[in-house]
């Protein structure tokens, strides 16, 4: 078992990080892996539907992406980006606040807007500030509203350049399954999904469950520990519909395979299993050596090197076969991370 963080390390020219989704969202490549036998496949998203076997069962995050990220301007005229984190109630939200130097509690911010010359949006106040970081409050529901409608951009991962926001990625970024608002990232392996694949795939007898995990700013923070164990997960919520929980019980009582589509799904059963709570907060780390006891496959995206994620995808599949099945598509051109091509293991 690799235990170190240069273990899960690869190279990728940086022409393979996909800046913008595709045409279709069903359009995307897919790499089949064997789970055991480390086999790969070059298949297309929208044959999901053959990959899979009537009685499987697909278990999706209906989790919603804030428009979080704001910008404003403070009292001295320089401007500073406040990336809403979590609601805490009465207008008050945790952030991250950069640059935050000199930011103390008090201080009132204006929003503003990037795209229309610096437009004026509502104020918030710094409401505390302390060894957990930053908290702001609006001051009512209406200007926490406007703040997040009028002026709120998609928090895209750094990796894709965006020199002003474009109005479509408030569309491309959420998936067709987006219903529970509260996520700070997207669930990414939903992205791929349209209409026409879910309709395949009912005609063809392939259950879909929902559940919920708003992902969290962690997904996007290097693990900073050498020792893999050292690393500290960040806390997301999430939470199991008792029909949902049904529906996988029902399915491995039958012999179907619970697929998950995506990391943040499988946490979120993973963690039910575990704990025996079907709502709370998570923190688990799925590494290699964890085992598995709801899911028995997994649709998800490349992800990036020394991430806790890529730890995910090597505890389900081996961490040679998937380090091998990366470099093979890095050849074969798949395109990486949130808007790019996805990996179906089995």
């Amino acid at each position: 078992m690799s235990e170190f963080l240069n273990d899960y390390d690869y190279v990728f020219p940086p022409a393979a990080v996909a800046q913008e989704p595709p045409a279709e969202r069903s359009a995307s490549r897919l790499l089949q892996l064997g789970r055991r036998s480390g086999e790969i496949g070059h298949r297309r998203f929208v044959e999901l539907p053959e990959l899979l076997q009537t009685g499987d069962l697909l278990v999706a995050n209906d989790t919603a992406v804030l428009a979080s990220r704001l910008y404003a301007r403070k009292p001295s005229g320089g401007r500073v980006e406040v990336f809403l984190i979590r609601p805490r109630g009465d207008g008050e939200w945790e952030v991250f606040l950069s640059p935050a130097r000199g930011l103390k509690e008090g201080t009132s911010l204006q929003v503003l807007s990037r795209s229309e010359a610096e437009a004026r949006g509502p104020e918030l106040s710094i409401a505390a500030v302390g060894p957990e970081g930053f908290r702001v409050k609006f001051r009512n529901g209406e200007e926490e509203r406007r703040a997040l409608s009028e002026f709120g951009e998609m928090p895209l991962p750094p990796y894709i350049a965006r020199e002003l926001p474009r109005a479509s990625d408030r569309e491309r970024y959420q998936t067709v399954f987006a219903a529970a608002p509260g996520a700070v990232a997207a669930p990414t392996a939903g992205l791929h999904f349209n209409e026409a694949v879910l309709a395949a795939l009912a005609r063809k007898q392939i259950a879909l469950a929902q559940l919920t995990l708003h992902v969290g700013p962690g997904t996007f923070l290097p693990v900073k520990t050498q020792r893999v164990e050292d690393h500290v997960m960040h806390a997301e919520f999430y939470s199991i519909p008792e029909a949902t929980q049904a529906a996988v019980e029902d399915c491995r009582k039958r012999g179907g395979r619970v697929i998950a589509v995506g990391t943040t799904s499988l946490r979120a059963l993973e963690t039910w299993a575990l704990s025996g709570k079907s709502e709370g907060e998570t923190r688990l780390f799925v590494r290699p050596g964890f085992d598995f006891r709801r899911i028995d496959g997994l649709l998800t995206n490349f992800h990036q090197p020394k991430s806790t994620l890529l730890m995910l995808v090597s505890a389900l599949a081996g961490r040679e076969n998937i380090l091998r099945a990366y470099r093979e598509a890095i050849e074969a051109g798949y395109r990486l991370f949130s808007y790019g091509d996805c990996m179906l293991i089995l």
